[in-house]
C-alpha cells in the first residue's frame, strides 16, 4: 500500500514509476481517498478512473506522484475529463496534457518547496505564509506559545528521569543548517528521558537554538508576553518508533525540552566549545565535527524539575502536531559577546542568520500545565533564579570534565 510519510507526500512515488499492476496499486488509495470519499463512486467506475491515469498519461505520473492528496486529487480530476472528452480532437487532447504536465511541474515546484528548505523567517516564504507552503501550519495545535502563568494549573508528575545525560559523548557535529545552529551527538550510550509527566521513555536526537538580532528578542515562547534573548530545544523521539522519521508521523512521537537565556555578565563556560565551533560554520550547510568537552546535562539549568507542559507541534514547516513541549522555569545564562557568534552566521540567502524565531500561536482550547506551586513565573521571577547557583554547578561539571 502507500504510506503517508514525513512531510505529507506519498513515500516510494518519486523514486522511479511503477509499471502495469503496480502502477494501478500505487495510485488506488489516494484515489479512493479522493473519490470514494469526496464522490462516493461505485467500485467499478472508481476501477475505471484509476485505469484510465495509470494508463493514458504516463509520462505525468512521476509528477503526479509526488504531490500531495488534495493536488493529487485536483490534477487526476482534471485529467480524467481531458481523457474522458470526445468532443475534443485528439491533437488538442495533447496539447492539453501537454499544459497539464507544466501545471504539475509548477504543482511540483510549490509543494516541494517548504520541505527543501524554502521557507524562510519573513518575506513571501516567512512564518505569516507557511500555512500556504504546508497546510498543516495552519493547525489548531500549532507551537510556540504565549504562556500566560496566571492561566496555569499545578499537575503533579513523578520527577524526570535523565538517563546517560551525564555521559560525555565521544564527538558533536554543530551545522549552519540554514535556519538555526544545531548538534548531534555521537555518543556511547544514547541520552534519553523518562517520567515527568511523560507517555514512556524518549530518546535525544539533536538541539538547536533560536535567537534575535538583539538581546530584546529571540526566544520562540514567551512568558507572560516576554521574550528571552535565546531559546534552545532539545528534540527526542519515542523510544519505540526508533527513529525521528517514524516518530514525526505519531501524535506522541516527539518530546522538546525548550531552555530559555538571559544575559550574564560573564561567559557561560559550559557553551565556550561550541561558540567556538561557530566561527568555523558561518556560511549555510556549513558542518564542523568536534570532540566533545562536557555531557549534555552541562547545557541544561541547574533545577530540571519546575517546568511548563503543553501539547503542540514543529516550531518550523513542516509544523506536525506530535510534540509534547516541556519548558524549563530556570534560565540559563549566556553572555553578550557569546550571543554575538550565533549572530555572524547567515541564513541560507545569505543574510545575516538573526530572528529565526516564529510567533506565538494561539492556544485554542489547550491547557498548559505547571510541575511546581505558586502562580507561576514570570520574566522577573525567572531572572531571579540565582546565577551564581548555577554557574557554580556549571563549573563543577565544566572542572570534573577537565
Amino acid at each position: 500500500g502507500v504510506v503517508r510519510g514525513h512531510g505529507g507526500r506519498y513515500q516510494g512515488r518519486n523514486s522511479q514509476v511503477a509499471k502495469s499492476d503496480r502502477d494501478r496499486s500505487a495510485v488506488a488509495l489516494p484515489l479512493r481517498s479522493c473519490y470514494n470519499v469526496q464522490y462516493s463512486l461505485p467500485v467499478g467506475r472508481l476501477a475505471s478512473l484509476e485505469h484510465s491515469l495509470t494508463r493514458s498519461l504516463p509520462t505525468l505520473e512521476k509528477f503526479i506522484f509526488t504531490l500531495s492528496e488534495s493536488v493529487f486529487c485536483f490534477v487526476h480530476q482534471v485529467i480524467n475529463f481531458i481523457v474522458g472528452c470526445r468532443k475534443v480532437r485528439t491533437s488538442d487532447k495533447m496539447m492539453m496534457k501537454l499544459a497539464l504536465l507544466l501545471l504539475c511541474l509548477g504543482l511540483y515546484s510549490q509543494e516541494s518547496n517548504a520541505e527543501a528548505g524554502h521557507w524562510s523567517y519573513g518575506g513571501s516564504t516567512g512564518p505569516s505564509h507557511w500555512g500556504n507552503l504546508v497546510s498543516s501550519c495552519n493547525g489548531r495545535r500549532q507551537s510556540p506559545i504565549n504562556i500566560e502563568t496566571a492561566n496555569v494549573m499545578r499537575e503533579n508528575w513523578a520527577p524526570f528521569v535523565f538517563k546517560n545525560y551525564d555521559m560525555k559523548p565521544r564527538r558533536m557535529r554543530i551545522k549552519n543548517n540554514g535556519h538555526a545552529a544545531q548538534v548531534e551527538i555521537d555518543a556511547a550510550a544514547a541520552p534519553r528521558v523518562d517520567d515527568g509527566g511523560l507517555a514512556g521513555e524518549y530518546i535525544f536526537a539533536q538541539f538547536h537554538f533560536h535567537w534575535g538580532s538583539d538581546s530584546s528578542k529571540g526566544s520562540e515562547h514567551t512568558i507572560n508576553g516576554v521574550r528571552y534573548p535565546m531559546e534552545m530545544h532539545f528534540v527526542h523521539y519515542k523510544t519505540e518508533y526508533g527513529n525521528i522519521r517514524t516518530a514525526v508521523t505519531k501524535a506522541d512521537g516527539l518530546i522538546v525540552l525548550g531552555v530559555m537565556f538571559e544575559i550574564s555578565q560573564t561567559d557561560n563556560p559550559a557553551f565556550t566549545p561550541l561558540i567556538n565551533a561557530l566561527k568555523e560554520i558561518r556560511e549555510p550547510d556549513m558542518t564542523i565535527e568536534v570532540d566533545a568537552q562536557y555531557p549534555l546535562r552541562a547545557f541544561l539549568p541547574r533545577n530540571l524539575q519546575s517546568f511548563y507542559r503543553y501539547e503542540g507541534s514543529l516550531t518550523t514547516p513542516t509544523c506536525n502536531e506530535v510534540v509534547t513541549w516541556t519548558i524549563f522555569d530556570q534560565a540559563v545564562p549566556i553572555s553578550e559577546s557569546q550571543m554575538e557568534s550565533f549572530r555572524n552566521l547567515k541564513f541560507t540567502d545569505g543574510k545575516s542568520l538573526v530572528n529565526n524565531f516564529r510567533p506565538p500561536q494561539t492556544l485554542t482550547n489547550r491547557k498548559v500545565l505547571m510541575s511546581f506551586d505558586g502562580a507561576g513565573s514570570d520574566a522577573s521571577s525567572m531572572k531571579s533564579m540565582g546565577m551564581a547557583v548555577y554557574f557554580l554547578s556549571s563549573l563543577a561539571i565544566v572542572m570534573a570534565n577537565m
